[in-house]
């Protein structure tokens, strides 16, 4: 039998930000526009996350996970998560101007250690 690789120990920083009152949003935009309007925003978290050195590792609903650390780690990974966090505030603000609707984001930080590793085959997360 085959078993995977083992998983090993990280110390990371984990960003999870999400649209605060998402429900609202959904019953007052269409699914097509809706789909369109996060996957704009969406494209410009990634960025804010990517430009300072960390992974995206999910995208649940109207929140994204990402990940300063693994697979590669920097000293300052929590200031990177935060600095990014701080970004993705301004590009909801500045976004939602530009849509003319009401936005806002939550983002939370942790660092600590966790197990980095693939589950069920798939890319590795934390």
């Amino acid at each position: 039998m085959d078993l995977p690789p083992a998983n090993e120990r990280r110390t990371v920083a984990i960003l999870f930000a999400g649209l605060c009152d998402f429900a609202r949003l959904e019953g007052a935009l269409p699914p097509e526009r809706l789909c369109d309007t996060l996957d704009v925003l969406f494209r410009r978290f990634r960025a804010a996350v990517e430009a300072r050195g960390g992974t995206v590792d999910k995208f649940i609903g109207d929140t994204v996970m990402a990940v300063f650390g693994a697979p590669v780690a920097h000293e300052d990974d929590p200031l990177r998560a935060l600095r990014a966090a701080q970004e993705m505030h301004r590009e909801t603000a500045a976004f939602a101007a530009e849509c003319g609707l009401e936005l806002a984001l939550r983002a939370g930080v942790n660092h600590g250690e966790v197990l980095w590793g693939a589950v069920a085959g798939e890319r590795p997360t934390a």
